[in-house]
């Protein structure tokens, strides 16, 4: 089959999303870019994730749903996406996120208008408990930046949502897609993925509020679980997975000096990103002590109130 000129793949990684998937795919096909295929791979879901993405695919015949025979893992549900892709431009897409209807538009215009770079992102909002929430500051400081400058803005600010951003297929296949390890809980980085996308490339970007990440509480106001002391297995898996960020922004340490050292950048502009690699380890390590910190102090005025 002829691929259409300029396509945009949109990869949906799907598990156990029933709550939120109708959301996220009236929000994808509303988009005022029409040019585009959405690929939903569900990773064996046990809900009614299935049959709603069904009922989409008989509405929209650039829906293709595709349901794995057995849960493979998020890592490769991601990759398995991407792998599919047909278009020359790939994003992926959260089964719980939302976009502004000219997001694919925006972004996909933001690349072709800049031949060079290999990533288009905008600014973005988490949503948590139905309220939008800026979680990153300066995010608006990203404009115009060139080659160098984009790698280290991205490290400086660790904007995660890049990731969600419109990518060039090619570059995101050339890396091997999502970036997977052997890190406890994840297996995977969103960091170095988009780390290792911009050693190919500059970034460019559209100073608007396009997306919307969906937060389950990891981020945003994070220390609520904390004042409530409501404890069970998911507030402790959560706890936990946050108790191991050294030992994760370690592995993004690790990998990100290997993939500079082989990539094609000069040797002055080496020294610099993996300088300054090292730079945002140590301030991200203080970072985490200092917010522990934080959570310990809560704790006990917690158990102070409630015992005195």
């Amino acid at each position: 089959m002829r691929v259409p000129k300029d396509l945009v793949s949109i990869g949906m990684p799907a598990y156990n999303c029933e709550a939120f998937v109708k959301q996220a795919l009236d929000s994808l096909t509303n988009q005022t870019y029409s040019k585009f295929e959405l690929i939903i791979s569900d990773d064996a879901s046990v809900d009614k994730t299935a049959d709603i993405c069904k009922l989409y695919t008989k509405k929209d015949s650039r829906i293709l749903y595709i349901r794995q025979a057995k849960n493979i893992g998020f890592l490769k549900n991601f990759n398995y996406v991407l792998k599919k892709a047909r278009g020359k431009y790939f994003m992926w897409a959260g089964c719980d996120d939302l976009w502004e209807k000219t997001y694919v538009e925006k972004l996909y215009t933001a690349l072709k208008n800049h031949r060079g770079s290999v990533l288009a992102v905008s600014k973005f909002n988490n949503l948590y408990r139905s309220k939008q929430y800026d979680y990153l500051k300066n995010q608006h400081k990203a404009s115009g930046l060139d080659h160098l400058h984009s790698i280290l803005f991205f490290m400086n600010s660790r904007n995660l949502s890049y990731y969600y951003g419109l990518h060039r297929t090619k570059n995101l296949k050339k890396i091997h897609g999502y970036h997977g390890d052997s890190r406890p809980f994840f297996h995977s980085s969103d960091y170095l993925t988009i780390f290792q996308a911009l050693l190919h490339g500059p970034l460019t970007y559209v100073d608007e509020i396009l997306f919307i990440k969906r937060d389950r509480g990891l981020f945003t106001l994070r220390y609520e679980v904390l004042k409530d002391l409501k404890i069970n297995r998911t507030v402790f898996l959560k706890i936990l997975r946050f108790l191991l960020f050294p030992i994760y922004y370690l592995y993004d340490l690790w990998f990100s000096i290997q993939y500079t050292f082989a990539s094609d950048l000069g040797r002055r502009e080496k020294i610099i990103v993996i300088f300054f690699s090292c730079v945002y380890f140590m301030r991200n390590i203080f970072k985490f002590f200092f917010e522990v910190a934080i959570g310990i102090i809560l704790v006990m005025s917690g158990i102070i109130e409630r015992y005195l």
